[in-house]
């Protein structure tokens, strides 16, 4: 049996409406350190009411006060634990909601962006019922697209990595279409 050295780290956090966030780590977090909403802290005066635990247990659903969609924030994450007893390493995460689109991050696990907010490099993790060519865009925030092509995909699990290098700072939608079905879109925040 192996012993966890690593304390969890916060993979992901998405604005899903003007009054909630979720904040997806990278392992399992236990639910007395992930629900406690001292935990979390929200810059700009935004406030959490509550923090509820998803039933993979590496996602938290956070309650906030009425998030607006022109303002970038910061969500400070301390004394989250994993099974092992190992707190995160305090730190900041941007994050923010495109404007007038309180909906645009629905729940989809067939896809995941990592690392959010990213620099030079996209990972994206895309699960497949059947083999399809998915066609990769990502739109600014005032909707400039910048195509990334069409990549044929396996059933199953698929990775890919995409280089970003030369989009500049700014918050981006990146979606992904196949000609048999809308797959998702995510928020993502690049930082060069």
């Amino acid at each position: 049996m192996s012993t966890d050295n690593s304390p969890p780290e916060v993979l992901e956090v998405l604005a899903s409406s003007t009054t909630s966030l979720r904040v997806e780590f990278s392992e399992i977090v236990t639910e007395s350190t992930a629900e406690n909403v001292g935990n979390y802290l929200i810059d700009q005066g935004t406030t959490v009411s509550t923090a509820a635990m998803a039933p993979d247990s590496r996602t938290v659903v956070l309650t906030t006060s009425k998030l607006n969609p022109t303002v970038t924030y910061n969500l400070s994450v301390s004394n989250v634990k994993n099974m092992a007893g190992l707190p995160i390493v305090a730190d900041n995460y941007p994050f923010s909601i495109f404007p007038g689109d309180s909906i645009i991050d629905q729940v989809i696990p067939r896809l995941k962006v990592y690392p959010n907010p990213a620099t030079d490099q996209l990972t994206l993790e895309v699960e497949l019922v059947t083999a399809e060519t998915i066609v990769i865009n990502i739109y600014d925030s005032v909707g400039k697209g910048f195509y990334f092509g069409e990549v044929s995909f396996e059933a199953g699990s698929n990775i890919m990595n995409l280089d970003i290098s030369h989009l500049t700072d700014g918050l981006y939608y990146i979606k992904l279409n196949s000609r048999a079905t809308n797959i998702s879109g995510r928020k993502l925040l690049i930082t060069n």
